[in-house]
């Protein structure tokens, strides 16, 4: 499942990823950044049951 918003009045975006990985768990990724440049984040969790 992914989500992406953008706000309009900052140039900004936000996207958020959460997925299954190989071993079944659950993988949160987050990222955001500006619109006007490549720079931007990326911040990956695991999520254990």
């Amino acid at each position: 499942m992914m989500k992406y918003w953008v706000n309009k009045q900052t140039r900004r975006y936000y996207r958020v990823h959460l997925d299954r990985d190989l071993l079944g768990d659950l993988t949160l990724t987050r990222s955001w950044g500006s619109l006007d440049s490549r720079l931007g984040r990326i911040q990956n969790e695991h999520i254990t049951d």
